[in-house]
């Protein structure tokens, strides 16, 4: 192992891959790089060259030949690297084209990692030299491991859902959480804006945005609530609309691009569970809420929930009415979450086929990433429209829910 320090760091470096295995603070002896548990990851910082990832079958293809390539490389674990350059506070590493490496990678070069410790920071340094008559053609990254936590007293938490912030008075507060209340204050912003400008001048004309609310409150009332409840049902619009356009301002916030720092599974609070669920049980609150109000008295309403059937097979239908009820705000909860994640998921899907296929053939790569870019460009659009859909079919089955609870007549 090769030790290069100043007054304020010792970082480590093994031979084998030129691979950074440990990183000390000079003045409490902490150690900030992975230790490598082989039962967890067994590296530290491998270097990856020519390559990123695993080729499709191992191999790359070049002037119409095949040749193996390991995965992320050969430069990772590799002993041949030299030393080319040592001081007390750098060290450069080098390894040039041989008949060897001409079998799996067709090109001639020459690559140079270079380690430089300058007060607190370490700078790394990648050199590819060209020593062909021809382009060459690679990637080139490294895989860092870090020591988490770092400090005393301090917790990592997470899932493949969210990441968890600090807590708040106690409170675990999620980013996505953060993102579920800027939704809220942007939906009460929406409508006060309108009541806003009707108050103000009610004889005027409403303007754009005037138009734009009015319009899906017209299509709410014509679509949803007189079919399903008549003109009665009118009253409800309101609270029908405020879920339709809180859902779909939610659904629209997963889309900004770059916002990244919600967490995994995406940025939209609404590809959340719990987030999900907590919407649908006050979907589930407000219509058994509102059908109990209707309806007079908590009597009437459990009597009215269960149809008029025989005696010998009441019980059957109590279960079932029962399990219909509990299932009810699961599917409403299950069908948003599922299908806003589902957009995500294929987005990180056609982008991982931008590096894994142009890693596959280096040269071809470039058309199959513009491909890839343009359906990603594609499926973003497509997913606009799936953040419309998906608010409307939650405000409607909510419409119909209520209707039944209200009219269980029908």
């Amino acid at each position: 192992m090769y030790i290069l320090k100043n007054d304020h760091l010792q970082i480590g470096i093994q031979h084998n891959g030129a691979e950074l295995c440990s990183i000390k603070n000079m003045q409490n002896n902490k150690e900030y790089m992975w230790q490598a548990d082989s039962e967890i990851w067994g590296s530290h910082a491998p270097n990856l060259f020519p390559v990123i990832g695993a080729l499709k079958g191992g191999k790359i293809k070049y002037e119409g030949q095949y040749y193996d390539m390991p995965r992320h490389g050969f430069i990772r674990h590799n002993e041949n690297l030299e030393v080319k350059d040592q001081t007390e506070t750098s060290i450069t590493f080098s390894i040039k084209s041989n008949e060897e490496l001409r079998k799996i990678y067709p090109f001639e070069f020459e690559f140079n990692l270079c380690f430089t410790l300058k007060d607190k920071s370490i700078q790394v340094n990648h050199l590819v030299k060209n020593l062909d008559a021809k382009p060459i053609y690679f990637q080139i990254g490294g895989h860092p491991a870090f020591n988490a936590p770092l400090f005393d007293g301090v917790v990592s938490k997470g899932s493949w859902l969210y990441d968890v912030s600090e807590h708040l008075y106690g409170l675990g507060i999620t980013k996505q959480v953060v993102l579920f209340f800027i939704a809220g204050i942007l939906t009460i912003l929406f409508f006060w804006s309108y009541v806003r400008q009707i108050k103000r001048d009610p004889d005027a004309l409403p303007g754009r945005w005037g138009n734009f609310v009015e319009t899906i409150l017209d299509t709410l009332r014509d679509q949803l609530v007189l079919p399903f409840m008549g003109e009665s049902g009118l009253k409800f619009l309101p609270i029908l609309a405020t879920f339709f356009v809180y859902i779909l301002i939610c659904n629209l916030i997963g889309l900004i691009p770059m916002l990244d720092w919600a967490g995994h599974g995406g940025n939209t609070s609404t590809a959340n569970p719990y987030i999900t669920v907590a919407l649908a049980v006050c979907a589930f609150l407000l219509y058994h809420g509102i059908g109990l109000r209707e309806q007079g008295n908590i009597f009437t309403y459990i009597k009215n929930l269960f149809p008029h059937v025989p005696v010998v097979i009441l019980p059957l239908i109590i279960v079932i009415e029962i399990a219909s009820h509990i299932i009810r705000p699961c599917a409403l909860a299950i069908r948003l979450c599922a299908n806003m994640v589902a957009g995500h998921v294929m987005v990180a899907v056609l982008l991982g086929f931008t590096a894994t296929l142009t890693a596959e053939t280096l040269i071809s790569g470039g058309l199959i990433s513009i491909v890839s870019v343009a359906a990603v460009t594609a499926l973003t659009f497509l997913e606009l429209l799936v953040a419309l859909i998906q608010a409307f079919v939650f405000t409607f089955l909510t419409t119909v829910f209520l209707s039944m609870a209200v009219h269980p007549e029908h």
